[in-house]
């Protein structure tokens, strides 16, 4: 999952010798780099946004509000509580070892969010993720993202916002032990609606931590992560029936790293960074079938260009286009209780998953 072995594997040329095709060579780098890129500060998914392609920046008054622009939650006028499950699947063969490498995600979702008064609406969360391999390393990995977030009203027509979430990562393998300590998450919001039918959202994000891992053979890794990136979105409401919305984003992520080995005492450390840029465009619509069910749908894509100081993963691995299209169905059982499910398949030089399903409670 995170703390892959892209930190690592100068430590391990010999993985290059198993890209024989250019194939191979196309699944190696398609699970490096989606796998590098949750091993930093990424955005949770609820079901609302994944089923609508990964839209979120605009989307407003649920709980897709708490992990994503705190300024839509603004337009919670009641109490709720969301529970979900979700289930990943990140394909590919290990850059390390040169063997299949199906990674395995189940994830948890608790969201909550209580207005305060008229103007302001907190909101808090907890997202457990485990993650195992089905490879010869054996690697687990266990992810928790703790939310907390603030929207204020300015007027009828301007809220803002404010998130910062706690993020503890570890990973437990026979080639590779490590963790990311004190990440946290910080997110700045507005929601702004410019007609009674159109909704305008921007939000940045700020991610720092720091990594340590020590690896079989010897080495000891460590790092400081960055990651800042910009939102924007847009949601307009076609009809009484017909909601559609579309995201821009970029983000920006960097380690600055070293590794040393520690079997040789006073053995000079050896500066290993990495860094990523994500462009990615998701659209999304939404169509109210009848009073209580709601049929969702979406695509996106994102370009990762990657670039590392290791000599042996910069030769294999640069870049991934990602091509993503989703489906999924909402059902109000009452005025109270909601329920969601829902699937993405994304398309990179291998076919991943996610699925999964959501509750929601309004008091």
């Amino acid at each position: 999952m995170k703390h892959t072995v892209r930190l690592f594997s100068i430590l391990a040329l010999t993985a290059l010798c198993c890209v024989s095709t250019a194939r191979a060579g196309d699944d190696v780098e398609s699970h490096y780099i989606r796998n590098a890129y949750n091993r930093y500060f990424p955005m949770e998914s609820s079901a609302r946004s994944r089923d609508m392609g990964g839209v979120f920046t605009a989307l407003k008054g649920d709980s897709i509000s708490v992990w994503g622009n705190p300024a839509g939650l603004a337009a919670v006028d009641r109490a709720l509580v969301s529970l979900g499950y979700q289930y990943e699947l990140i394909d590919g063969d290990n850059l390390s070892t040169g063997s299949s490498a199906d990674e395995n995600i189940y994830g948890g979702l608790l969201l909550g969010a209580v207005p305060l008064c008229n103007e302001a609406v907190l909101g808090v969360g907890f997202v457990p993720r485990f993650s195992d391999w089905d490879d010869v390393d054996s690697r687990e990995a266990d992810h928790y993202y703790v939310p907390v977030s603030l929207s204020v009203k300015i007027n009828d027509q301007l809220a803002v916002g404010y998130g910062i979430g706690y993020i503890n990562d570890k990973v437990d393998g026979k080639l590779y032990d490590g963790s990311m300590d004190d990440g946290l998450l910080h997110r700045f919001g507005v929601m702004y609606s410019a007609t009674e039918n159109l909704d305008l959202g921007l939000m940045g994000t700020y991610g720092h931590g720091t990594s340590d891992g020590d690896t079989a053979t010897g080495f000891h890794t460590s790092g400081d992560r960055e990651a800042w990136g910009i939102h924007g979105g847009a949601a307009l409401q076609l009809n009484d029936q017909w909601l559609w919305a579309l995201d821009l984003s970029y983000e920006n992520l960097q380690t600055d790293g070293s590794v040393r080995f520690t079997a040789i005492p006073g053995s000079p450390a050896m500066t290993l960074d990495e860094e990523i840029d994500v462009i990615s465009v998701n659209t999304g619509v939404e169509f109210a079938y009848s009073d209580q069910l709601t049929l969702r749908g979406g695509a996106g894509y994102a370009n990762y260009d990657y670039d590392t100081t290791d000599a042996a993963v910069s030769s294999v691995v640069n870049s991934l286009d990602e091509f993503h299209i989703s489906g999924g169905l909402s059902y109000d059982w009452t005025d109270n209780i909601n329920t969601q499910t829902g699937i993405q398949v994304r398309f990179t030089d291998v076919v991943d998953m996610m699925a999964g399903g959501e509750i929601t409670f309004k008091f």
